[in-house]
């Protein structure tokens, strides 16, 4: 396990990996299972960090996202207020006051958020891995050349 994480994965095994996250996923919004979100954000680390890692990079760089979603999420609640309070609490419940104006700030906290995952998971599968052997280890088998 441990030597998993410490390696690299070349696009073709971080699509599969991103695939089947995407999959497990929708499993979980049909099944909601206690902490299941947190062990697939934890998934969603190790993938991305293995991917780094072809590219040369620290794991550490999956924290850039990280930061920049609790950043927009602050400043969204922050310009947001009540009206985006009250759209989360009515997201979660199904209860209570919503406005229409609470509900369109939420949809773009929600659109923001989604836009800087999305936005990071994609960079980090087209961009080319390092060719040769960097300080992770060797590049992998199923790097995709060109």
């Amino acid at each position: 396990m441990i030597e998993y994480l410490r390696g690299r994965s070349g696009r073709k095994e971080y699509w599969v990996s991103i695939g089947i996250l995407l999959l497990v996923g929708v499993v979980l919004v049909l099944l909601p299972i206690n902490g299941a979100s947190g062990a697939t954000t934890f998934l969603w680390f190790i993938v991305w960090g293995r991917r780094l890692h072809d590219l040369g990079k620290s794991a550490v760089w999956v924290l850039a996202p990280l930061v920049a979603m609790i950043v927009v999420a602050v400043l969204g609640f922050v310009v947001g207020g009540q009206p985006m309070l009250d759209a989360v609490k009515y997201s979660e419940s199904g209860k209570g006051a919503l406005s229409e104006n609470g509900a369109y700030m939420f949809f773009g906290l929600v659109v923001a958020l989604l836009a800087i995952q999305l936005g990071f998971t994609i960079w980090l599968g087209v961009k080319k891995g390092d060719a040769g052997n960097n300080k992770f280890g060797p590049p992998p088998k199923d790097t995709l050349t060109t």
